[in-house]
């Protein structure tokens, strides 16, 4: 307050605030064939915005990434029982860089989609449960960066989801562009 008038006047120059939640939090993205190049761009920069919103520690905030596609199926294959694919790219890491850093560099694989295989690579990354990686029992929470449009694998999605809530895992969807 100046003179007591009680008006006070923060500088421009502060940073903005940030999340400083003990969290540990999966991003898994879709990067299939029916995202395009735009919306495969806007995944990744909802992803590094997403990050930055946190405070990435080992006490606070930690991430980890996973990506999910799926490939031709053979005409005796049946592609609501087969074909997902899902890669861990990145484990819990408590660096913003490394996060940021492995989202921004990911190529886009393309091929068919496999949420299920997402989700379930996602659940992975809690061993036992748990973030081997400290020794904090913080909440668990999963967001799925998709269009949403789920074509292999379909017959095992509800079970995925229901072993991931099973094991204390919110799951989030974000849809890009004309999700399903």
């Amino acid at each position: 307050p100046v003179g007591g008038a009680g008006v006070f006047t923060i500088p421009g120059n502060c940073p903005k605030p940030r999340c400083a939640a003990a969290l540990d939090v999966v991003l898994v993205f879709d990067e299939t064939g029916s995202i395009n190049d735009a919306e495969w761009q806007q995944l990744k920069d909802f992803g590094v915005a997403l990050v930055d919103e946190f405070i990435v520690s080992p006490l606070e905030t930690m991430f980890a990434v996973a990506y999910f596609s799926g490939v031709t199926y053979r005409e005796d294959q049946d592609p609501a029982r087969c074909c997902g694919l899902a890669t861990a790219a990145q484990d819990f890491s408590a660096d913003r860089n490394t996060v940021v850093n492995v989202i921004q560099a990911h190529a886009k694989a393309g091929g068919h989609t496999c949420i299920g295989c997402g989700i379930n690579m996602g659940a992975k990354f809690w061993q036992n449960g748990v973030n081997p990686k400290r020794n904090l029992n913080a909440p668990k929470i999963m967001i799925v960066l998709t269009d949403g449009f789920n074509n292999r694998m379909t017959d095992f999605f509800a079970q995925e989801i229901a072993d991931a809530k099973a094991q204390g895992i919110t799951i989030y969807a974000v849809g890009v562009q004309n999700f399903d």
